[in-house]
């Protein structure tokens, strides 16, 4: 038929996640330098160690696969380690614009449906001021120090309480449609929704990305 297209070009494309291309990455290259945050420097294999660790205590706190946990971070290490812990034990990342506040944060948080949370110590009193329409939460991690300890419906702990210790490798691998990540709308016409992506999905972005970049 006119517009179908010929099936015999469509192909499934490669399947990958992004816990397999950590994994590959630091079997090849574990003292290459991955991520430069402000002069501070981590390679592929202190990476793998510092999410193996943290996953490892996450566990211990109870999350498991499928599960979600909701990060409010700035961009710096640990905003890209508790993604990658999470995904680790097959739990699903779900990072949140560090700009909300009020009910826009409340629905985000609630809808996502997240035991713990992690946040910059600068953002526990906005959360506050909402635990108490967030049902699901049981811990709120936070990073830095807290210049006032707000009242809160939530337990409060510091995130180097649970940084972990253990470097096992963790069995369980996610596969490449597995849910990896959800990420919220803006929220400008409505609620935010919650954007599910894939393992699969996340890693065909970053090539394309790729290759519409110049070579390096």
């Amino acid at each position: 038929m006119a517009g179908m297209g010929n099936p015999e070009t469509w192909s499934l494309g490669q399947q990958d996640t992004v816990i397999a291309a950590l994994d590959r990455a630091v079997a090849a290259h574990p003292e290459r330098v991955l991520f430069d945050f402000g002069g501070e420097l981590t390679t592929y294999g202190e990476f793998d160690q510092l999410s193996t660790r943290l996953a490892h205590s996450l566990a211990a706190l109870g999350l498991k696969a499928g599960d979600t946990i909701l990060t409010m971070l700035d961009n710096n290490i640990d905003a890209v380690a508790g993604w990658i812990a999470a995904n680790k034990l097959c739990a699903v990342s779900v990072p949140v614009n560090t700009a909300l506040r009020g009910e826009f944060l409340r629905h985000q948080i609630a809808d996502a449906r997240a035991g713990i949370v992690i946040c910059e110590a600068d953002y526990v009193e906005r959360i506050a001021q909402v635990a108490d329409g967030l049902p699901d939460v049981t811990l709120i991690l936070y990073r830095g120090t807290l210049a006032k300890r707000p009242a809160c419906a939530v337990r409060l702990a510091p995130l180097d309480d649970y940084r972990g210790q253990c470097t096992d490798p963790i069995g369980t691998k996610p596969a490449p449609s597995d849910l990896a990540c959800i990420v919220y709308t803006s929220g400008t016409t409505g609620p935010s929704k919650g954007c599910m992506l894939s393992y699969n999905y996340m890693c065909n972005l970053a090539r394309l990305q790729l290759r519409a970049g110049p070579a390096t």
